[in-house]
């Protein structure tokens, strides 16, 4: 699967998980990408509904940007 380019919310969202991977060491569960938060300062709009994460999540997926691992909150990696 190649990589295909994101739109400015897909980056800024896989922006985010890369920041949070390199903070904590641990991949953000979808409800902690959806704050937006990183050590207490809102670095992405938060979003009202995880539902929205949980899209485009699964776009980076598809897109070769990231891979899930089905049955753990924190099942990404990066491809």
């Amino acid at each position: 699967m190649s990589r295909q380019g994101l739109t400015p919310q897909q980056h800024q969202v896989y922006q985010y998980i890369r920041s949070y991977y390199t903070e904590y060491g641990y991949f953000p569960t979808q409800r902690e990408i959806s704050l937006g938060k990183l050590d207490g300062e809102q670095v992405i709009p938060q979003r009202k509904s995880p539902a929205s994460i949980h899209r485009i999540v699964n776009v980076l997926v598809e897109k070769g940007w990231l891979h899930k691992t089905p049955g753990n909150a924190r099942a990404l990696e990066f491809v």
